[in-house]
């Protein structure tokens, strides 16, 4: 996310969750324009990097979701974390 590609009327809303069985849920909601003015910067590697990361360290025990649509990005994430033992 930057200004540079939208500098006004920015909506993001983060939240995240654990129940008591130790399943976490993240989520980030982001407004976002389909027309920036960004189209000669470099692109990043975000969230192919992101789901490199989650394969090695989770294989399949997490559930990422992402939904675009015209002016709302979308990103659920969850995972079963592992208990910490306190021994």
């Amino acid at each position: 996310h930057s200004a540079a590609s939208q500098s006004e009327n920015i909506k993001i809303d983060i939240s995240a969750n654990v129940n008591a069985q130790g399943y976490l849920v993240f989520s980030c909601k982001n407004s976002f324009l389909p027309e920036t003015n960004t189209r000669r910067l470099a692109k990043g590697i975000g969230l192919s990097n992101v789901k490199k990361r989650l394969e090695l360290l989770y294989m399949n025990a997490y559930d990422l979701r992402i939904v675009q649509n015209e002016q709302l990005y979308d990103v659920t994430l969850g995972i079963q974390l592992n208990p910490i033992s306190l021994c």
